[in-house]
């Protein structure tokens, strides 16, 4: 028959399968993998630097490989201390710090028994050498295997000890927060941050027209420099602009927000009718973004973006009695979808 015998859970003489129990495991984890809490896990130098690092307590999760909808769970009750390698004067070094499951049982992934049986290690940390600069994943490497990213150092030409510059945080959250967006500090106790600014038109409007069929800033003011707390791993935001005068014809296009250098938002479209007359008008845009870990504890300028699409003829104006607000809220999660 099609199905696997025994089900979790039947109890009795019945005996559910080594896959079975990691199928309630990748259930369980929402079919995600990484550290379970913000502070699991991490890749820190050694308390006095040298030529390794150590791994912190916490618990984590990695899917299979080979067999999609399983994943295994497990932890780290101690620091865990690995060597690294110098680099010489031809040149630096990034390796991938990685937890890698070694599976002996598992048909696809030729692993070795290891001489304790009932206790392995089946798990391990594993610095794989030499990987491509700014590298993140461990998909980007095309191996077999059972991993997770926990971080990776970029070694300077002549260096063997680790310092804390030198490590690139890339864990991904088991518990929702999207890959590589781990917190790297302890969240306050509510987890969120609303930012609001907002600031009116002056005399003479700021024109978007039919010109601008390329993204700008528009209105010319519409850039924020706004600190990104550093346990936050995404944000929502919402803006409005209102009292904007339309004048001339139709306008159909997009507005999105750039974050920084590290890309935009996802577009939200506005389409306005002429009625004939000047009219009064509000465009609004909104939308989540998962932060990169590298935003963190910066401060990163948030730019919102307005684009006319080809062949509009009308003209949008912000001037006297407008007024532009934009509300954020940074939260320790996914980005609301």
């Amino acid at each position: 028959m099609g199905h696997v015998s025994v089900p979790w859970f039947i109890g009795g003489d019945a005996i559910a399968s080594d896959r079975i129990a990691r199928v309630v495991s990748f259930m369980a984890a929402g079919g995600r993998q990484g550290v379970l809490h913000a502070l699991d896990c991490r890749v820190l130098a050694l308390s006095t630097p040298g030529a390794g690092f150590q791994v912190m307590p916490g618990v984590y999760s990695i899917n299979l490989q080979s067999h999609g909808n399983e994943n295994y769970v497990g932890m780290v009750t101690t620091p865990d201390i690995v060597s690294t390698t110098a680099t010489g004067s031809s040149g630096g070094r990034s390796d991938l710090v990685v937890f890698m499951v070694k599976n002996p049982y598992d048909g696809e992934e030729n692993w070795d028994i290891p001489p304790d049986p009932s206790n392995g290690p089946y798990v391990e940390t594993v610095v794989i050498p030499g990987v491509p600069a700014g590298t993140k994943t461990w998909s980007e490497l095309g191996q077999l295997g059972t991993a997770i990213p926990l971080a990776r150092i970029d070694f300077p030409a002549n260096t063997a000890t680790v310092t804390q510059s030198m490590i690139t945080d890339l864990r991904g959250g088991a518990s929702g927060a999207a890959p590589g967006s781990a917190p790297v500090a302890t969240p306050p106790a509510d987890a969120n941050q609303t930012v609001l600014r907002v600031y009116q038109g002056g005399t003479t409007p700021i024109l978007f027209t039919p010109a601008n069929t390329t993204p700008i800033v528009w209105p010319g003011n519409a850039v924020f420099n706004l600190p990104v707390p550093e346990w936050a791993t995404s944000f929502t935001f919402d803006i409005d602009i209102k009292g904007v005068r339309l004048s001339g014809g139709n306008v159909l296009g997009v507005t999105s927000l750039k974050i920084g250098n590290y890309g935009y938002s996802a577009p939200t479209v506005f389409d306005i009718n002429y009625t004939g007359s000047i009219s009064t008008e509000t465009i609004s845009g909104g939308g989540s973004y998962n932060l990169s870990p590298a935003m963190r504890g910066t401060v990163v300028p948030f730019s919102f973006m307005m684009q006319m699409q080809p062949g509009q003829v009308g003209t949008l104006g912000f001037g006297g009695g407008s007024y532009f607000r934009l509300w954020m809220f940074f939260q320790a999660g996914p980005a609301l979808t």
